[in-house]
């Protein structure tokens, strides 16, 4: 791909030295997109070691692309931006891929595992926990958890923090997925969940959410 723009600069003698015109940015940017689509496409959902592959690749195409050309990718993908954001969030982890091996071929079961604190992990490692099922890892990170006092409910329970995100002005529906597709990566790569509220009743739903999350704990 680099030479390929090398040799487009130099058949442009009237283009500055260094610079390079507009029309081969973007191509060589649809370039890097395609190539992106078609390697995850042939290697998605097949075994561990392709699975690892998808995540290195959503993960290096998260670090590279701009907005544009991320949005741009996932249109051309067979899954959408919250799995894309999950892989990209696995590869992106040095301790899978230094385990891979002993993984199981499971997006959802490796990315539990993903979530775990590193001395958990390597607890996890120890006891061949990582290559079993999603329902057993989770089992078994219930019997290593301390389970908290229950309170009684009396009002809907919200988070020790809340972080807010909102436009100054109306967003169509393309300004708002990229918005929303920054906002999941950031909240996936911290460990958070993301919410989005639209409409009139956004006070409502908001509670809503929480009084959901308060039972369900």
């Amino acid at each position: 791909m680099t030479s390929q723009i090398v040799q487009e600069a130099l058949s442009h003698p009237m283009v500055k030295a260094g610079k390079q015109p507009k029309a081969s940015i973007a191509k060589a940017g649809q370039g890097k997109v395609a190539q992106y689509a078609e390697r995850i496409s042939a290697n998605w959902h097949s075994t561990t070691a392709s699975i690892m592959k998808v995540a290195e690749d959503c993960y290096s195409a998260r670090e590279e692309l701009s907005v544009a050309e991320k949005h741009d990718l996932v249109q051309r993908l067979p899954f959408g931006e919250s799995m894309f954001s999950k892989l990209a969030s696995i590869g992106g982890d040095k301790r899978l891929k230094a385990n891979q091996t002993l993984l199981s071929p499971s997006i959802s079961t490796i990315d539990l595992i993903r979530k775990l604190p590193d001395e958990q992990f390597e607890m996890a490692k120890t006891e061949k926990v990582l290559g079993l099922t999603r329902d057993q890892v989770k089992e078994w990170i219930q019997t290593k958890a301390t389970k908290p006092v229950r309170r009684p409910i009396s009002a809907a329970e919200l988070p020790l923090a809340l972080y807010c995100i909102y436009p100054k002005q109306h967003l169509d529906a393309e300004q708002h997925a990229k918005v929303w597709s920054v906002v999941i990566e950031m909240a996936e790569s911290q460990g958070l969940e993301a919410a989005s509220f639209t409409g009139e009743n956004i006070i409502g739903q908001l509670k809503a959410l929480f009084t959901k999350k308060a039972v369900a704990t």
